[in-house]
């Protein structure tokens, strides 16, 4: 069972690191001992430079490449090496890329893919320090100074974080440095280059491109026409002359690249979750037999979710056997906790399952937590309830939701529905059958019948005792369906209440709609 509790979201900023590290504080400054054993800050940035083609399964010897649109144009985002062989190249025109190779296969990014498997190194890198950040996407950023001494070293820590992310089938580029935009840049375009201080990082960036920093396309291109192209070329000319000359957001670029300025990031933080696993002493296919440890595993899930102070959504259970493992999705209509209400539905799940094959292995993982939030009750049982809450809603009693799941989990999931009102006032088109909810919104009071006829039909009004009231209804317009109708009440000489209306453009003929109960 792993589970951890969710994290307040945080910002981390780099300390200024230049000063301090270039020269050091001034001889007559007493240098204190938390500042002799805090560790510098240190980032590895890990860039995934074949993830959009690795989440495609896409092999490396056919001729394909996936696009992306940007500012509209559809442009290559990462080629194979087939591909990359016939001179396809990221961020070329597609275009330009068929000129190249009238064969080449294109296949549109799945970020959402991308955005899982980046989260999955992430979980990785909380192994190796509790502050990992996802902001400079594609990056994962990882503060690994205050691990270094853990893992014996730099070189230890990076293999072992390589060899992790490697064995999740994906290629890698590392850069470190002392700063999180300096990592970035040392992954993106020289992978591989550890620099602990800021001389060294100066040395390994001064021939990087300017575009690869986040400037707006108007500085670039005053930087490019002033003759300035690599980073070498801003950092010969004064800061003050910089500043004057492009603006703020240039200095800030530099600043938080060097270290004199913090670099805001957003802690990425593993959401809390259950998972636990339960071994057979022998293979069990009648699920009365292996009823137990499903037992045993919801009062482990009880109790971990009194300690997290929340509640499950659903049971998702995978029952291992010789085939492979079958799944079992246990839903709740309300977020519960308790574990004998759960083992009681999920007893109803499994009585309607088949079992290819005997069961070796019962594992649960909840995943949809919701937060506990505890209901007050009155304390005296003759208090009048508060005028504000509605009778229906105070007495609808909690016992109906778990009747209604027991229901379902040995029936169905749609053996119980209500009607529910939709924005429509056409009187066929303003009600949908709803799954029943054991907490049902309250529904005004209404003069429409529950009871419609499948077509209106002709009726004579003649012996009938018309209501003054009259509704008219106008509406359809949008779906070629419009209608304009009146409609009114009206009463039998027995007793019986039938809704009619007529068009507006024949006032003459009337049809019966409904009837009251």
């Amino acid at each position: 069972m792993s589970a951890s509790p969710p994290l307040p979201p945080s910002v981390l900023s780099t300390p200024a690191i230049l000063d301090g590290v270039r020269r050091g504080p001034s001889s007559g400054e007493p240098r204190t001992t938390t500042q002799q054993q805090r560790p510098a800050p240190l980032w590895l940035a890990c860039r995934l430079p074949k993830l959009a083609l690795e989440v495609l399964e896409l092999a490396a010897d056919t001729t394909t490449a996936t696009v992306q649109r940007l500012n509209g144009r559809p442009e290559i985002a990462q080629a194979t090496a087939a591909a990359e062989q016939a001179g396809i190249r990221p961020g070329m025109p597609l275009e330009a890329a068929y000129a190249l190779c009238s064969t080449l296969q294109v296949c549109s990014r799945n970020l959402q893919a991308e955005a899982s498997v980046r989260q999955q190194v992430a979980d990785w890198a909380l192994q190796f320090s509790s502050w990992v950040s996802l902001d400079h996407a594609p990056l994962v950023l990882v503060e690994i100074g205050a691990s270094l001494r853990l893992f014996n070293g730099l070189e230890a820590l990076t293999q072992a974080f390589s060899s992790g992310v490697r064995r999740l089938g994906l290629q890698l580029d590392v850069g470190v440095a002392p700063t999180p935009k300096g990592a970035a840049l040392l992954a993106q375009h020289r992978p591989g280059s550890h620099c602990l201080g800021p001389d060294s990082l100066h040395r390994t960036l001064r021939t990087i491109p300017l575009h690869a920093l986040s400037l707006s396309g108007s500085i670039r291109a005053r930087l490019h026409q002033a003759g300035m192209h690599q980073l070498q070329d801003l950092w010969r000319l004064p800061r003050g002359d910089l500043g004057r000359r492009y603006g703020a957001a240039l200095l800030r670029e530099l600043d938080e690249l060097e270290g004199r300025r913090g670099t805001p990031l957003r802690r990425f933080h593993q959401p809390p979750r259950f998972n636990a696993r339960q071994e057979l002493p022998t293979g069990m296919r009648n699920y009365h037999r292996f009823f137990p440890a499903i037992e045993a595993l919801l009062l482990q899930l009880q109790q971990f979710l009194h300690q997290q102070d929340a509640l499950a959504g659903a049971l998702d259970f995978q029952l291992h056997h010789a085939q492979g493992a079958s799944p079992l999705r246990v839903g709740l209509r309300q977020p519960n906790r308790d574990a004998h209400h759960c083992a009681a539905l999920t007893q109803e799940h499994l009585a309607r399952m088949q079992l290819p094959a005997a069961v070796i292995d019962i594992e649960l993982t909840v995943t949809d937590l919701r937060p506990f939030a505890a209901t007050s009750c009155q304390l005296f049982a003759d208090q009048e309830a508060a005028p504000t809450q509605p009778t229906h809603t105070r007495a609808f009693p909690e016992a109906l939701a778990g009747l209604l799941e027991r229901i379902e989990a040995r029936l169905g999931p749609n053996v119980s529905t209500t009607l529910a009102l939709q924005e429509d006032h056409r009187p066929e088109c303003a009600w949908v059958a709803n799954r029943l909810r054991p907490d049902p919104a309250a529904v005004a009071d209404s003069p429409r019948p529950l009871w419609l006829l499948p077509e209106p039909e002709p009726i004579d009004i003649a012996p009938l005792q018309l209501d003054p009231d009259i509704e008219r209804i106008e509406s359809g317009w949008w779906d070629n369906q419009p209608v304009r109708r009146d409609y009114r009440r009206a009463w039998s000489a027995t007793g019986i209440r039938y809704w009619i209306f007529r068009e507006a453009g024949a006032p003459n003929q009337w049809y019966l709609h409904g009837l009251f109960g």
